[in-house]
Parts: structure tokens; C-alpha cells; sequence
């Protein structure tokens, strides 16, 4: 199940990037990161942060 939401993830990301609307991900569980893992997914290239305000944080400044 995990492996599944971890696609569904990344094809959200790759249809708004196709857009050229910025994806940022916040508060990724580590099941799920795992399970994009087996799958041979990474998420190192889609800007992600640990939770909404460090993601605020950042854009903001």
C-alpha cells in the first residue's frame, strides 16, 4: 500500500512540474519514503521540507 501512495506522489509531482507550477512536499512519512525507496522512486530532486512552517520559513525568505 505504501508503494502505492508513494506513486500516486510522484505523479502528482511530475504532472504539476509538467504544468511549471513549483511542488513542494511537506511532512513526508518515512514509510512512505521508504516504500518510494523499493520501488526505485527518489524523492531527492522535488524540494521537500520536514513540516509547513520550515516550508513557509524558506519561502519566505
Amino acid at each position: 500500500m505504501d508503494t502505492v501512495v508513494a506513486n500516486h506522489i510522484l505523479n502528482v509531482y511530475r504532472v504539476l512540474h509538467l504544468l511549471g507550477i513549483r511542488v513542494i512536499f511537506t511532512g513526508i512519512r518515512p514509510d512512505i519514503a521508504a516504500a518510494a525507496v523499493q520501488i526505485g522512486v527518489s524523492f531527492s530532486a522535488i524540494e521537500s521540507y520536514s513540516n509547513v512552517k520550515i516550508a513557509f520559513e524558506t519561502i519566505r525568505s
